[in-house]
């Protein structure tokens, strides 16, 4: 080996050492990223969904008028989609992806098994009945909508500016008559996911036919959740968590909030104060940008396998490169 190759393989030896060294450092920098950044787990029923209307002469739900609760109607009747004070997906659309999706499914449907895509939730093969996302009153369909800003790092996102619905979308006879499950939902990720199904919320509704209304049904909402249990926790940071456990619902708590929920009269109220102090307020009011959609964002676990990989493959060159060479002598 002359000293010019030999000076060559060195330099490749370095430089396969370096690029070992970095690739180390981003698999390092990848895996704490990772690991902090927020992930779907199973669904969590989180409550009831509610119905108010703009009262006689009020500005409505969006412009901080009066509203008025409602519980049954026809279809043209513009409706505000309500949730428990503090509604918000585990993450927030800007940074980790999330995504609020909006239900209106056959009421024998496992709502923790639903998956949504671009149209709304999915129907599986063989399945009857309507599934489809609630529209607005200008007619579009409630899917993909953003949640707000989180306040904190991987902080939830806070649902707000559900636009209003109706049901006008169909005509007569489009709508079978009978019961239905309707509700918000939070999304991560694509319906092939597992955890695709963040946390949603929900009320049994009633159709019936009324030749008379513009889409031939009229609704009632039919049930509400029981309150059964009552328990208070109180983490190492010293927040508390005072919870009513609701039939057939869980709630998760945000670590490092404080939390309180509770069930009377069939509804459910749900405050979450972030580390900034500051509480947000879900439920149809606020200015959304209803059916707009950001990139997916957060890391991928395909992208620490690759550094990983590149780790291998460089750590092993240097090796290779930087080992002693064995001269063998010939002459013997």
């Amino acid at each position: 080996m002359t000293p010019r190759s030999f000076r060559r393989l060195r330099r490749g030896g370095d430089l396969a050492l370096v690029v070992a060294v970095l690739s180390a450092a981003m698999l390092v920098v990848t895996t704490v990223t990772l690991a902090g950044a927020p992930q779907a787990v199973a669904a969590t029923n989180a409550g009831e969904v509610s119905f108010t209307t703009p009262a006689t002469g009020g500005g409505g739900p969006a412009g901080g008028g009066a509203t008025t609760p409602v519980t049954s109607g026809g279809s043209a009747l513009p409706i505000a989609v309500g949730l428990p004070d503090g509604a918000a997906c585990t993450g927030d659309s800007a940074g980790g992806g999330y995504r609020v999706q909006t239900f209106m499914v056959p009421a024998t449907v496992d709502l923790a098994a639903l998956k949504f895509d671009s149209n709304g939730p999915v129907k599986p093969a063989g399945a009857d009945g309507i599934w489809y996302p609630l529209f607005s009153t200008a007619s579009d369909p409630l899917v993909n909508l953003l949640t707000d800003i989180a306040t904190t790092p991987n902080g939830p996102g806070l649902i707000s500016g559900i636009p209003l619905v109706d049901f006008l979308v169909y005509s007569p006879g489009d709508l079978p008559p009978g019961d239905y499950l309707v509700g918000v939902a939070c999304t991560l990720g694509n319906q092939t996911s597992a955890n695709q199904l963040d946390r949603y919320w929900s009320v049994p509704m009633t159709f019936t036919d009324a030749a008379a209304d513009p889409a031939g049904v009229t609704w009632n909402v039919t049930g509400s959740p029981v309150s059964t249990t009552t328990t208070t926790t109180t983490a190492p940071d010293d927040s508390t968590t005072t919870t009513t456990t609701l039939l057939g619902s869980s709630t998760t708590s945000i670590p490092g909030s404080t939390t309180s929920t509770t069930a009377a009269s069939g509804a459910t109220t749900t405050s979450t104060f972030g580390a900034g102090g500051g509480s947000g307020t879900g439920g149809g009011t606020g200015t959304g940008a209803g059916g707009t959609t950001l990139p997916a964002t957060g890391v991928s676990s395909w992208m620490l396998a690759a550094w990983a990989f590149l780790l291998v493959v460089a750590g092993r060159m240097a090796w290779l490169v930087g080992r002693r060479i064995r001269v063998v002598d010939h002459s013997a």
